[in-house]
């Protein structure tokens, strides 16, 4: 815009001021130091005076702000900044908290921890207290409105700096998160944050804190060891906090394989302490797996965690396996036994490990019964029991033992021959001889010849010692018997009897079992009593004997015939007798024989209840049907009264397929009997009747059937839907089909069998309602029924009684919502005008989601029942805190609120309606419209109606509307105001009303603050409308200097010079400011010179020069700031609307950006190929630096990668310095012996090349 320049001398400046200051004069020191700032780096100098003046003038604030600003001006310089600060800092006058608050901004610039150290040790509390809450708010405005992504290089030492101060301050808790959050996205950062938390943990005596934060640290790079380091000796100095240390370290560190084993060490201990003995056991099983060899820490810490938790097994296990690797069978045996005590789930472990010790040949007896007891566990008898008979046969010391597992073995599994030729051996060397003999009589019952044969083993050994024993005798016999040696046994057994008679009392008993259990031996014994001399002996116990014996040999009918002479022969012995008939008949089981004869031994003694259950045995052979029907009969004359005969009659007669036979007599035969006992009497009528075609008479007595006796329902069933296919319509057997269905419990098919009796004839739905109602009573939470039952109360108009049973189904079962829904809108077709079904179907409508007919039908049941407003309007509040995102409920409830005219309600739900779904704000448009109709004048309608408007983007309506507001009322202006500010996107419409609007309440510093904005931002198309409103605003306030500058501005831009002079020239006149004169001046000759008037242009130079010549400088350089922001400002929105292409524009855009530390909006800028070669690389080059800045090295070296095809000096270092802080030497010097005779190249090549060698050297000693 201008074109004239100069420049003053700072050195000059800064030496009159530091005489005036000497001088005591530090007011016009400070003054002439102001005046002289002209935001160059010229002022750096000037801005160190100041603050050194400021500061002896006790504005202590203002000193450390402008020593502050120095840095910004030069930060090249920040030591001589420093060295400023800390003659400030330790002066007497000064206020330690806030020089302290510069220096160690600068010091964290440098990361000069040390010196930061030396002047935080300077504060007292209370000066710390003022500190940290000055760099507290610096750091909560950067977490409060950044991410980390967002992050530029002085929001990270604000929170390096935060985070400092709290460690410093021992605030361990407060700096933890600051200094994690650094440490894990500032790569270059990490030592310093290292290296100051050790120093700060060596002065904290016993703190574990810090110790804690390190190992954090580690864990986030991953440094494993180190991090358990640094845990350990946290929990050293703290054991309580073992277990937090160790589920930290069980949290970040799930592969323990990487880390030292050291490390593992100090894991374990924690895991103990914590009593986490399974991960303390993982880990030295890892470090014997690593070593392959048990050292003797693992055998401590294995000792230690046993004796920690005497109880856990896995501690057992890991000492097992470290004895195995040493060899002591002997303690494995020990622990074996004590894991098995503990636990017995673990036998495949302790299986396994005996296992290997057989395989080494090292196991031993001891190992060998703990094998056998679990093998009887796993119920593994065979194997158990083999082990154990090996055991005492080489070594009978194991008795006891050995014993009790054969006995064991024998409860689970009793035929177990070595477990019982086992216990043989043990009664035999324990003289247990009559144990022995009971254990042989049991291996006779066995009929085996391996059992058998053990058997007569030790029978012989016994007989023996003592030929004396007549029952080891008898036993020894049966042995040689079953073994096929008959002959001997023969001789033997009758020589006893013919030289003792009175053993035969004894030996035919003790021949019963053996003869019960082999036909062979009963063959021989009764051989032997035929060949007795019957008068030898009583002649009730021989025949007894001998018809025992008889059929025990398969000689029945001579057993029987015997038994039937015995009944006649001997009737005081029938009770022995009885006793004899039930075991043969045990023995003949349903044997004809048997049972004939039962039944006609009862029948004589008129005992026809034992005379019907022996009878009955013959049911399952049908030949015998008839002879047992005509022995029925016989019983049923002889015992009319017996229930179960007449059952029986007329079962058989059914079976036999008697059906008119049945319908004849049963009544007949059943008039004698209990009628509560004739149900299934009455069900074989009723069956018959079915088998005759005889559908209702069927239907009659099974009905009564299934009443007296439940157990027949299932039968029934089958019967019933057999009837429905001769006769579908029967309404009796419908009815006892209901019925059967409901006594099985099973409601469903019941129900809709009462429903079917509806269908087919309407006049029974009383009936069935009736019935339902008592299902109702005893059935609970049955949904169907209640269902149903309200389907039928519809059907018979009882529609408040439906209603109700709708809702109870509802509540048991919410599946039944689509079938109430469907219902009750079939009937509202029918009862349009009932409120009360129309409110229920809306609910309904709201349970399945479905909003907006919930909201319809809700709304037209109040229209037509205004008695069901408070409902409704609840029920729709109860929709939309339910549904909170959906609208069709809010419009429901506020066209309630409208048809009552609460309007205030109704705005607020349709503002809501717009916050949840913008695409809604024309149907809230159209509600306003109508709310307007009633109430023209409505403001807080009219501005509701406008801020939808305002969203809707209809900008000229919105304006109308608030202005009409407005006119009406001015109190509203400050709402409207606020409203207008809110928008984000304020066009140029909105911005001149929102001018008129600060016009109107007589603000003018706010309407020219707006119209100086727009000027900015605006096209020259808008200046026309910018200048209107500007001759507004000094009609009415003359001296707005802002109006004036922005009206000389615009003309300015506009060319009409004529116009800035006679707007101006009269102020430039009259003014005694200084600012003011030279403000103008400029613009007037500016204006005089581009009008041709050179003569006038040099006379106000010259006077406004003289005047103040560095205020001339000062303005000219604003005036350069205000072009420069405003061509950024149009080139910005030039931009973000497209209207630009211009890749030189673009570049300077990305370029401001950058300088303005909005890296990432300058990356997606630069996100895009340039046509111009030499443009891209400067794009390319721009991209790099800003992915530099925000500390992806990486990257910003992959796009820059491209720049060694650049000519660029600039564009290679840039890649260069990359390579460096990567470490590509190598990579640096191969690039530059291209550019080896470009002397600006030629130091970098040589320190690369040294730095190559030396890396080369290092790989080498490696």
């Amino acid at each position: 815009m201008l074109d004239f320049f100069s420049s003053g001398d700072p050195n000059k400046v800064v030496e009159k001021s530091s005489k005036l200051r000497i001088e005591g004069k530090h007011e016009k020191a400070e003054q002439l130091l102001k005046k002289n700032i002209k935001n160059s780096k010229s002022d750096f100098i000037i801005l160190l005076e100041l603050s050194k003046t400021q500061f002896e003038m006790g504005k202590i604030s203002e000193a450390v702000s402008t020593l502050r600003n120095s840095y910004y001006i030069s930060p090249e310089e920040i030591d001589k900044i420093l060295n400023v600060g800390e003659d400030l800092h330790y002066r007497a006058t000064s206020q330690k908290d806030q020089t302290a608050s510069v220096l160690i901004e600068m010091y964290i610039k440098k990361r000069d921890f040390e010196s930061l150290k030396k002047i935080f040790d300077t504060l007292s509390s209370e000066e710390i207290k003022n500190l940290l809450s000055y760099f507290e708010k610096l750091y909560l405005n950067v977490k409060n409105s950044k991410t980390v992504d967002q992050f530029n290089k002085k929001d990270v030492e604000i929170y390096l700096s935060m985070g400092i101060l709290y460690l410093y301050n021992k605030n361990f808790k407060e700096a933890k998160p600051i200094l994690e959050l650094l440490f894990r996205t500032q790569v270059k950062d990490r030592n310093y944050i290292l290296s100051e938390y050790l120093n700060v943990a060596k002065t904290t005596y016993g703190n574990p804190d810090p110790y804690i934060a390190i190992g954090d640290l580690y864990i986030l790079i991953n440094d494993k060891d180190k991090a358990i380091n640094y845990f350990h000796k946290a929990s050293t100095l703290d054991p309580k906090l073992k277990t937090d240390i160790s589920n930290k370290i069980e949290e970040n560190i799930t592969d323990t394989k990487e880390i030292s084993e050291s490390s593992k060490y100090s894991i374990v201990d924690l895991a103990i302490e914590k009593k986490d003995y399974k991960k303390a056991l993982d880990i030295i099983y890892e470090i014997i797996k690593e070593n392959n060899e048990v050292k003797d820490e693992i055998v401590r810490k294995t000792y230690q965690i046993i004796q920690s938790a005497p109880d856990f097994v896995e501690g057992y296990k890991l000492l097992v396996e470290i004895l195995l690797l040493k060899k002591d069978v002997a303690k494995v045996y020990t622990n074996l036994e004590k894991i098995y005590e503990l636990k017995s789930e673990e036998k495949n472990f302790i299986l396994g490990v005996i296992g290997r010790i057989e395989q080494a040949n090292s196991c031993n007896e001891d190992l060998y019964i703990l094998k056998a007891k679990i093998l009887t566990e796993n119920e593994e008898f065979k194997e158990s029991a083999k082990i154990i008979k090996d055991v005492y046969f080489k070594n009978n010391s194991y008795t006891f033992d050995v014993e009790k597992l054969a006995n064991k073995v024998l409860d689970k599994d009793p035929e177990n021959i070595d477990a019982l030729e086992t216990l043989c051996q043990i009664f035999l060397d324990k003289g247990e001889l009559d144990k022995l003999k009971k254990l042989c009589e049991y291996l006779l019952s066995i009929s085996k010849e391996e059992y058998i044969t053990i058997a007569k083993k030790y029978l012989q050994i016994i007989y023996e010692k003592n030929t004396s024993d007549l029952e080891t005798k008898l036993n020894l016999g049966i042995a040689l018997i079953k073994l096929g040696k008959i002959k001997e046994s023969e001789v033997m057994i009758i020589e006893t009897l013919k030289t003792n008679p009175e053993t035969f009392y004894i030996i035919v008993p003790q021949f019963y079992n053996a003869a019960k259990n082999d036909k062979d031996v009963a063959s021989i014994v009764l051989k032997i009593l035929k060949n007795l001399e019957r008068r030898k002996f009583d002649p009730f116990l021989y025949d007894f004997s001998l018809c025992e014996i008889s059929y025990l040999a398969s000689d029945l009918e001579f057993s029987l015939g015997m038994l039937k002479d015995m009944f006649e022969n001997y009737p005081e012995k029938e009770e022995d007798l009885l006793e004899l008939l039930e075991r043969i008949k045990d023995f003949y089981l349903e044997n004809e024989l048997v049972t004939e004869f039962e039944f006609n031994l009862f029948l004589n003694k008129k005992d026809f209840k034992k005379a019907y259950e022996s009878l009955i045995k013959l049911r399952k052979d049908k030949n015998k049907l008839g002879h047992i029907l005509d022995n029925l009969y016989i019983l049923n004359k002889n015992n009319p009264e017996d229930v179960k005969i007449v059952e029986s009659i007329v079962e058989i007669l059914d079976e036999m397929g008697f059906y008119e036979k049945i319908i004849k007599e049963g009544e007949t035969l059943s008039s004698n009997l209990d009628q509560q006992k004739v149900g299934k009497i009455k069900f074989y009528i009723g069956k018959a009747y079915a088998n005759k075609g005889m559908v209702n008479d069927s239907a009659t007595l099974l009905y009564q059937a299934i009443i007296l006796d439940k157990s027949l329902i299932e039968i029934t069933l089958s019967i019933l839907k057999d009837l429905l296919k001769y006769d579908p319509f029967s309404l009796r057997v419908h009815y006892t089909l209901s019925l059967a269905y409901y006594l099985n419990k099973n409601i469903d098919l019941a129900i809709e069998e009462m429903l079917e009796i509806v269908k087919i004839d309407q006049n029974q739905i009383n009936i069935v309602i009736s019935e339902f109602e008592k299902w109702n009573e005893n059935v609970i939470n049955n949904p169907k029924l209640n269902f149903s039952l309200g389907t039928l109360y519809f059907e018979t108009a009882q529609y408040d009684k439906g209603i109700s049973k709708m809702y109870e189904t509802y509540e048991m079962d919410s599946s039944y919502l689509d079938s109430i829904i469907n219902l009750m809108s079939n009937y509202i077709e029918k009862e349009s005008e009932n409120g009360e079904m129309l409110y229920a179907t809306g609910v309904f409508y709201s349970k399945k989601g479905l909003f907006k007919l919930a909201s319809d039908y809700l709304y037209n049941a109040m229209s037509i029942e205004t008695a069901l407003k408070g409902k409704v309007i609840s029920q729709l509040q109860f929709i939309i805190n339910q549904q909170p995102d959906e609208v069709d409920p809010r419009f429901s409830l506020a066209q309630v609120y409208k048809d009552m005219h609460n309007y205030m309600q109704a705005i607020t739900l349709l503002r809501q309606i717009e916050l949840i779904n913008p695409a809604e704000t024309e149907n809230v448009i159209s509600f306003y419209k109508e709310m307007l109709t009633n109430e023209p004048n409505n403001n807080f309608l009219l501005i509701s109606l406008a801020d939808s408007y305002l969203k809707t983007n209809k900008i000229k309506e919105a304006v109308e509307l608030y202005s009409k507001i407005i006119k009406v009322n001015k109190k509203y202006i400050d709402e409207v105001i606020d409203r207008i500010l809110e928008i984000e996107n304020k066009d140029v419409e909105i911005q001149l009303f929102l001018v008129d609007l600060y016009f109107e309440k007589d603000d003018f510093e706010n309407a020219s603050n707006w119209l100086n904005f727009l000027y900015l931002t605006s096209d020259t198309d808008v200046y026309e409308k910018i200048v209107e409103k500007a001759n507004l605003i000094i009609s009415k306030d003359p001296k707005n200097q802002k109006i004036i500058s922005l009206l000389s501005h615009i003309y300015y831009d506009l060319k009409k010079f004529d116009k800035i002079i006679e707007l101006t020239m009269e102020i430039y006149e009259k003014t005694t400011k200084d600012d003011e004169k030279i403000r103008y001046g400029i613009l007037l000759a500016q204006s005089f010179k581009n009008l041709g008037n050179d003569k006038k242009k040099e006379e106000i130079l010259s006077f406004i020069k003289n005047l103040n010549i560095d205020l001339f400088y000062e303005i000219i350089f604003q005036f350069y700031e205000e072009e420069k922001s405003k061509k950024c400002a149009k080139i910005e929105k030039m931009f973000k609307n497209g209207q630009t292409n211009d890749e030189n524009m673009i570049l300077d855009y990305a370029s401001n950006l950058y300088k303005q530390q909005r890296y990432f909006e300058s990356i997606n800028i630069l996100n895009r190929k340039f046509n111009d070669t030499n443009l891209d690389f400067e794009r390319i080059y721009l991209l790099s630096k800003n992915y530099e800045k925000l500390g992806n090295i990486t990257y910003a070296l992959e796009i820059a990668s491209k720049l060694r095809d650049s000519s660029e000096k600039k564009h290679l270092n840039h890649l260069i310095n990359l390579m460096k802080k990567l470490g590509y030497y190598g990579e640096i010097e191969g690039m530059l012996r291209s550019k080896i005779h470009d002397t600006s190249f030629a130091s970098e090549f040589t320190k690369t090349k040294y730095y190559s060698n030396l890396f080369s050297d290092y790989r080498i000693i490696i």
